[in-house]
């Protein structure tokens, strides 16, 4: 053993030149030889194995597709492999949706690939929520985006597959991985509302701009800033410490156990996790709880049967107190009603005898109009859990069929799936108390409503969804001589999803085929085919064949560019497909006319009548499938000693046929009743780039950017649509186009409201909006809401960059977008009527203020003309944001020891650092929820 090692380090530094680079083979060649398990405890001896440059990317890698799997450098479609374990080692990420994001060209948020929409999500070759699993539990992640790549998973794959393969054990190695962390979670922005004495001077304002007189005294607005009198005058803060804490804690564990012989392996995973609540309810700790479990086992039946046993469980349980607290927030105005009354100042002993206390000294305070009061509710009105069990069966038989043909095996898979929620509430009634005072300012409370605590425990909101699926797949690989390599596979496929009172379980069933050839190790062809069936459609017509091509050319094994010192792989690849799908009909039965009784016909002064037949819905027999028809054009190579790779594709999506009800395309046909048909069409296209680059620079020191980005467009091609006027149709536009009125200003006075086009949308005074007259016809109408922007962002981007000296090394991750508006139109930013006033509202138009005010006149009514869709309240989201930063340290191999460790690790992470934007303000904001957090975490991970 010695001597091997003495060998193979002389081989690693004695001999080669200086700056070579081992190739993947070559390295894995010499682990084996001197057995990684017995002698690679050092970190000293595994840098000699690194010397100069790392390869980012393997292209000899596995790289899993729908039923199979493949070689890196031998797929032809654009697709994207992400290897979990190896980010976790430096990325503790908590979710399936901060693994992929800025790390996948083309996909926009969590999973909606190149704007098409959410995308498939796969759990070991099942469709199932991504929340069904931990993060841990993942062994890699493929994302499918072209339709060659995700056919196989018939009409689902519409909008690309994301597959998720779960770990699993290996033989005679043994693995023991314990990850612990624990953070605090602080909100970005909290809402910022006027107190109450300021509320009740501009909303007397409000009332005067509408002609009405102050509805507030100024002795009660100056005795309310006062403070001296909180149950006469009350100013409730509901964002106070009262109701919530500074930040919420959480904790997660993760425990994992792997191995084996060669007759069995198993993977088990264990993961807790456990956050807090913001909520500060009478020192009451609020939590959510999920435990996830997952075993993986494979069997070794006999030399030509294999078996796979899978069970994953998850169990949830989530305390929400009583009442909608974050929505009663934003809308009750401080001046209401006092939150409490102080009992010290109330002499009736009798009513306080039967009352029941906050804190053992206030009475609930409230009105006859506003019996809510989350003092209430928060600490009287009971409570609401939330309890789940989800389970997840899988078993396998794989045969090795060598017997009969060389390279043929058969894989049979069978699964069951349920998801078990329900929830566990105590509703309690509670009093509330009106004060009052007389002329001498004596104190009286109203007791409305009673105080009813039965103790009874309600059950409801039970649901119980199912999936039962079966998947056999036939496949034959074999290469012949060294210039050919054939692979076939036949799939069936066939799942039934049910839901609670859905009438008709959700069904699909395909078979499909993939055949891949290779010539000479360079050239490349993919050949795809399924036979989709839907019940969707009249039968006889619900077959519907779906193929795909997929070619592509090695370059850098053709003599032009082998041994060529810049490029080391070089690859062009086309792909082209079509997918039929009836994901977007949610209705069964459509081909067929439905007919009830309604009514009444009468005559004869209604002496005599009769019922009548009214058609309800209106049956299409030729309605089909809607289709994806696509083309990528695409380009992966790897530069420089593999230091640098990257990947280039340009994509076109085209859909047809896309079901709608085209009632524009009808006159009161048959009574309103209109058919569904196919009638829509839809462009996408784009670009999606990939870059990594990675560089030791010494054998301590190493640097690794990664750059994902995709730049993309859309168009209507075919819509129902009437409209007055051309520049109002959506057709030839943008999928994603705003529409809305053109604001010019604020009108500064009764002539600039008289010198302009009449605006129809109510009386309008100096101070409200003033929009465009589009169409030039002297009036200002919906006519004139034209294009005004584009929700969507044309460019989208994600930079991750990890410095790494010695043992510690800092991870973060950025991302941004240009372009994409948004309209900010909720209760916060549109004040009107009794509405709460937040802070925009010091901003407002008034005479005085009319050069620099930013927001228009206040009114006590409901303003039809200020408060429409128009580029006054559109603004621009373009930011980039750093997402994640996170700094980790390994322990040394000797203190490992000590410690009875493989490898301990200390990590600490900050998640949404920092947001840059014109509109950072409004998009960390939430109004009516939750706010927005960002996070603080520090953990440990240990391997034995």
């Amino acid at each position: 053993m010695i001597l091997r090692i003495f060998i193979s380090v002389f081989l690693l530094t004695g001999i080669m030149p200086k700056g070579y680079t081992f190739e993947n083979p070559e390295r894995e060649k010499i682990l084996e030889l001197v057995n990684l398990d017995c002698e690679l405890k050092s970190n000293k001896f595994r840098q000699l194995l690194y010397v100069d440059t790392i390869s980012p990317v393997d292209i000899d890698s596995v790289v899993a597709i729908p039923f199979g799997k493949t070689s890196g450098q031998h797929v032809t479609s654009d697709v994207k492999s992400i290897n979990a374990p190896e980010i976790l080692e430096y990325d503790n990420i908590t979710s399936l949706a901060q693994l992929l994001s800025g790390r996948v060209p083309g996909l926009i948020g969590s999973s909606n690939l190149r704007g098409l929409g959410n995308a498939l999500i796969v759990i070991d070759g099942v469709p199932r929520p991504p929340s069904s699993i931990n993060i841990e539990e993942i062994e890699h992640v493929t994302v499918l985006k072209d339709a060659n790549a995700a056919m196989l998973y018939g009409v689902q794959a519409n909008k690309g597959v994301i597959l998720i393969k779960t770990k699993r054990g290996k033989a005679n190695t043994k693995n023991i991985t314990a990850t612990f962390e624990t953070g605090i979670s602080i909100p970005k922005r909290m809402p910022n509302y006027l107190g109450a004495a300021e509320y009740m001077e501009l909303y007397n304002e409000a009332r005067l701009n509408d002609g009405l007189d102050p509805l507030y005294s100024i002795q009660d607005i100056d005795n309310t800033r006062a403070g001296t009198n909180p149950t006469r005058y009350p100013d409730v803060d509901y964002y106070s410490s009262y109701f919530l804490k500074k930040n919420k804690p959480s904790s997660r564990l993760v425990t994992q156990f792997s191995g084996g012989n060669d007759n069995a392996q198993y993977y088990v995973n264990l993961g807790w996790i456990r956050t807090g609540s913001l909520m500060n309810i009478g020192g009451e700790d609020i939590h959510n709880d999920r435990l996830n479990i997952r075993s993986n086992i494979d069997i070794k039946i006999n030399e030509f049967i294999k078996s796979n046993i899978d069970i994953a469980g998850l169990f949830d349980l989530r305390n929400t107190p009583s009442g909608n607290f974050f929505n009663d927030a934003s809308y009750l105005r401080p001046n209401l009603f006092p939150g409490l009354i102080d009992t010290t100042l109330i002499s009736d002993n009798d009513l306080l005898g039967s009352a029941t206390l906050v804190n053992d000294q206030y009475l609930v305070g409230g009105s006859s109009l506003y019996r809510t009061n989350p003092f209430g509710y928060l600490n009287l009105g009971g409570f609401n859990k939330t309890k789940g069990v989800g389970m997840q069966f899988t078993t396998g038989l794989i045969f090795d069929l060598k017997s009969i043909i060389k390279g043929l095996n058969l894989k049979i898979d069978v699964n069951f799936d349920f998801d078990n929620r329900y929830n566990e509430s105590q509703t309690n009634s509670y009093a509330i108390y009106e004060p009052s005072y007389n002329d001498l300012d004596e104190l009286s409370v109203t007791k409305i409503g009673e105080d009813r605590f039965s103790g009874a425990l309600t059950i409801g909101g039970t649901s119980l969804n199912q999936l039962l699926n079966g998947m056999a797949e036939l496949n034959y690989s074999r290469e012949f001589g060294k210039m050919h390599a054939l692979s076939v596979s036949l799939v069936t496929y066939t799942d039934r999803y049910s839901e609670t009172d859905l009438f008709q379980p959700d069904k699909h069933m395909h078979i499909g085929n993939r055949i891949n050839y290779i010539y000479s190790n360079k050239y490349l062809a993919d050949f795809g085919a399924v036979l989709v069936a839907s019940p969707k459609f009249v039968p006889g017509s619900r077959a519907a064949f779906t193929p795909s091509i997929g070619l592509g050319w090695i370059l850098s094994e053709e003599d032009f560019l082998k041994n060529n010192h810049i490029i080391d792989f070089l690859k062009l690849r086309l792909s082209g497909g079509i997918i039929n799908t009836d994901r977007n009909l949610s209705e069964y039965y459509t081909y067929e006319d439905v007919f009830s009784s309604g009514g009444g016909i009468s005559w004869d002064d209604g002496q005599r009548g009769n019922s009548r037949t009214i058609l309800n819905n209106v049956g299409n027999k030729n309605l089909s499938y809607e289709k994806r028809k696509e083309i990528n054009i695409g380009i992966n190579g790897l530069l420089l000693k593999k230091s640098i790779s990257f990947d280039l594709t340009f994509f076109k999506e085209h859909q047809t046929d896309i079901i709608v009800i085209p009632t524009n395309s009808y006159s009161a046909y048959l009574g309103g009743e209109v058919p569904y048909e196919n009638f829509g069409e839809n462009k996408y296209s784009g670009i999606e780039l990939g870059l990594n680059w990675f560089k030791a620079l010494d054998q301590n020191f190493d640097l690794m950017i990664g750059l994902s980005g995709l730049i993309r467009n859309s168009e209507v091609v075919k819509r129902d649509e009437y409209w007055n006027e051309d520049y109002l149709f959506r057709t030839g536009r943008s999928l994603s186009a705003i529409y809305g009125l053109e604001a010019l200003g604020l009108f500064k006075d009764m002539q600039d409201i008289e010198n302009h086009a009449f605006q129809e949308f109510g009386e309008v005074q100096p101070g409200d909006i003033k929009y465009k007259d589009l169409n030039n016809d002297g009036v200002v109408n919906a006519d004139d809401a034209g294009p005004i922007g584009d929700g969507s962002a044309s460019i989208i981007g994600g930079l991750n960059v990890r410095l790494k000296y010695k043992n510690l090394s800092v991870f973060t991750m950025l991302s941004s977008q240009v372009g994409g508006e948004r309209f900010y139109t909720n209760s916060y930013y549109w004040l009107y009527g009794d509405r709460k006033y937040s802070k925009v509202a010091r901003n407002r138009w008034t005479p005085e203020t009319a050069p620099t005010a930013t927001y228009p006149r206040l009114t006590s009514q409901t303003s039809n003309n200020n408060f429409r869709a128009s580029t006054y309240w559109l603004n621009n989201v373009t930011f980039a944001s750093i997402d994640r930063i996170q700094f980790n340290f390994k322990l040394p191999d000797k203190l490992n020891q000590k410690l009875f460790t493989n490898q301990l690790a200390i990590f600490a992470r900050i998640n949404s650092v920092a947001l840059f934007s014109k509109s950072s303000d409004k998009m960390e904001l939430n109004i009516g929820s939750q706010p927005q957090f960002r996070s603080y975490n520090i953990g440990v991970k240990a391997t034995f």
